[in-house]
């Protein structure tokens, strides 16, 4: 029986996820679609879309997105060109798609999908995160049944007939009840098959329930499911604005290790320069005799 035993004497509870990648190696390839996209071909049979390849390279490097890349899933967000996705994945690894035979490539336009997806989603949650119930009836809505749906704010839907009741009719605790759902809803079918439930022996001998990414787009949307339900907590560096993990951390934290170094090195180099310069020849005689 193997079980994984968590970092720091348990005081920190979360799965050391693992993940390849050949950083810095993949490249765009352009390939008929596959199935179920193929039918495309029955009117394009000379069709071809990007593809993010893989190389055929021995002894990937292992690494832990969860830890080493705080914000990841935010970062994925930004995908919305085969550009950005293969950057990200020179950055990261695949997804785990499983598009190819042997996993070594995945579809571009699907990566797009995928991230306006959990874009959208991270959307709703800012709002929510910052009590905005205008922002927020601007785009959740509810059909008859009460079900709660999104409109994306790019695409300036006009309100369904079929929507009901009206967002100006919708008290703010009503708005907040319906984004509410719609993240749960959303994250919750995401989430099957993407991840799976274990329990886990700490260094002290308890147990502890955790969720397994099955994939990287896995550990991604359970990124997201942490920041919203207040287990893990990020920030954005003021300086250059990469997401920080501050869990547990002071609560004025406000750069990340990177820019608080080069401010140190800064502050070091400019204290250097107003030093004054001795020679091997200085003495304090000859100060006082050239001073003289």
């Amino acid at each position: 029986m193997h079980v994984w035993i968590t970092k720091n004497l348990g005081a920190r509870n979360y799965w050391r996820f693992p993940w390849i990648r050949h950083k810095g190696r993949y490249s765009i390839q352009w390939k008929p679609p596959k199935p179920p996209m193929d039918v495309l071909l029955v009117k394009n049979p000379r069709l071809k879309l990007p593809f993010i390849e893989a190389p055929g390279l021995p002894s990937p490097e292992v690494y832990y997105p969860l830890e080493e890349a705080p914000g990841i899933s935010r970062e994925f967000t930004a995908i919305r060109s085969p550009d950005d996705a293969l950057a990200f994945a020179n950055k990261y690894g695949l997804l785990g798609l499983k598009d190819g035979e042997d996993g070594s490539w995945e579809d571009a336009n699907d990566w797009i999908g995928r991230a306006n997806e959990l874009r959208q989603i991270y959307e709703v949650w800012d709002l929510l995160a910052k009590a905005d119930t205008k922002g927020l009836r601007d785009i959740v809505i509810a059909n008859k049944h009460g079900v709660p749906i999104i409109r994306p704010r790019a695409l300036k839907l006009q309100r369904p007939t079929w929507a009901a009741p009206a967002p100006r009719q919708l008290k703010p605790e009503n708005i907040i009840s319906l984004a509410n759902g719609f993240i749960a809803e959303r994250y919750n079918l995401k989430m099957v098959n993407m991840a799976s439930p274990m329990l886990l022996i700490d260094a002290k001998g308890a147990l502890h329930a955790y969720n397994r990414p099955s994939s990287l787009l896995g550990a991604l949307w359970l990124e997201f499911g942490e920041v919203a339900a207040g287990s893990r907590k990020q920030a954005p560096c003021e300086n250059c604005g990469t997401w920080m993990d501050v869990t547990g951390k002071r609560s004025d934290k406000r750069k990340c290790q990177t820019c608080i170094n080069r401010d140190k090195t800064a502050r070091y180099r400019a204290k250097a320069k107003i030093l004054p310069v001795f020679t091997m020849g200085d003495t304090v005689g000859n100060s006082t005799k050239n001073r003289g």
